[in-house]
Parts: C-alpha cells; structure tokens; sequence
C-alpha cells in the first residue's frame, strides 16, 4: 500500500507476485527495494531450493520489477532482513555481503566482511560518520569503519542487544536490551 503521510490515507496499491520479507525506498531516486520471502517465493518458482534469497528494485513510476539479484544464503545471509543503507556509498550492507545499488551487483566479498563478527544481531549506519553499527550475539556493539573497515571501538552491553537505532540529532545510539526488557 501506499499511504499519504499528510492524511494517511491508501493514496495507491502497489501489486506484488510474492510476499516480501522487508522493505526500503529509494532517497534520491524513484525506486522502491524489496528482499522477498524465501519460503513463499522459492517453494512456488524453484521448490525445493530454499538456499538463497531474492533482492528486488521496483520502479515506482511504472510498479513493475526493474532489476532482480538472487543470491546464495538462504537463511542466514540476511537474518530477519538486517539490511542498512549507506548512502554516501549508495549500498546496502547486509550480514557476508552488500548490494552496489550503481551496478545493482551483489558483492560476497566486500572489506567489510570479516572486518565483524560473523554472527550479529543487528546492524546501522551511522549517517555522520560514516561507520556501521553491529550487535553481535556474544553482546557486544561494534564501529566498523566503512572507510577502511577497521575496528574503531567496541563495547561490551551484556542483556542479549537486538536492534538499534541512531538518532544523529542527539548524537545517541539506543540498543534493545532482548533478555532485559528496556534499552541502552
């Protein structure tokens, strides 16, 4: 659905052949970005092949598919969808690989791989910086640099941290504390 902020109301419907899993509009340009469900999708065009995922850019202008990347994974290369826009280097990064949204290719080995821990929880892009945020699973919260992808900080946070969020107005990172209830 498409919905008017100013009186959120339905505006427009765009149809969809497959369930997706998660959603992202493009800043600049008039494009839509969608990770369809693997289960749903796979089991109806390629059955019994769940082992990667598909990555879709829609052209908001005409509703149908622009360009399409599938990719090898299956369920953990992009776990619940944690996926983060970098902006400034027009990509998307995701757990092992990002997307290079100037070629639309898929990249598996980027610097940045190996630059985190390969189990993460949560990740984001913190926009004044230029760095990537990660939650890992062993309850750390990492500053990647995407500049040289190295290491610039890391600290213990304990409570099982899931998402994050980063507000650059308050120059704040919040985390979800999983186990704990509340955030940090």
């Amino acid at each position: 659905e498409v919905v008017d902020l100013a009186n959120l109301k339905i505006q427009d419907q765009i149809q969809l052949e497959h369930k997706s899993i998660w959603i992202f509009v493009d800043p600049t340009e008039p494009f839509l970005y969608l990770l369809v469900d693997p289960f749903v999708y796979l089991s109806e065009t390629f059955p019994g092949n769940l082992d990667h995922f598909i990555f879709q850019k829609i052209n908001l202008a005409t509703g149908q598919i622009e360009e399409e990347l599938h990719f090898p994974g299956g369920q953990r290369a992009w776990k619940d969808a944690e996926i983060a826009f970098d902006g400034k280097r027009n990509k998307f990064w995701g757990n092992a690989l990002s997307i290079d949204l100037e070629r639309f290719e898929l990249n598996q080995h980027d610097p940045l791989v190996g630059s985190y821990p390969s189990e993460f929880e949560a990740l984001e892009i913190d926009p004044e910086r230029g760095d990537i945020l990660i939650t890992s699973y062993a309850h750390t919260l990492h500053r990647i640099s995407l500049d040289d992808f190295s290491k610039r900080s890391e600290v213990v946070l304990g409570a099982d941290p899931r998402g994050i969020a980063v507000s650059e107005e308050l120059n704040q990172v919040y985390v979800i504390r999983g186990r704990q209830g509340g955030f940090t």
